[in-house]
C-alpha cells in the first residue's frame, strides 16, 4: 500500500480577506469612530470575507450560503 503525503496546514489558519476593502484578520479597518472593523461573513475555507466596513460586497459569493 502507498503512502499518502501527509497535509498538516489546518483550513482557517491563515488571515482571511476582505473582498471589499482587503482589510485582514491582522490589518482591520477602523471607522470614523475608530472603531476596528469585523467579519459580517467570512469562508475560512477560502480566506475571504466581508468586514463591517464594507456591507455593500454582502453579496459577494465568498461563502456557499451567498444571497
Amino acid at each position: 500500500m502507498e503512502r499518502q503525503p501527509y497535509d498538516d496546514k489546518l483550513v482557517g489558519t491563515e488571515p482571511a480577506t476582505c473582498v471589499g476593502c482587503g482589510c485582514t484578520d491582522n490589518n482591520a479597518c477602523v471607522n470614523e469612530y475608530l472603531e476596528t472593523c469585523y467579519w459580517l461573513k467570512v469562508n475560512r475555507e477560502t480566506g475571504l470575507g466581508v468586514c463591517s466596513c464594507c456591507p455593500e460586497f454582502l453579496s459577494h459569493p465568498c461563502t456557499p450560503d451567498f444571497d
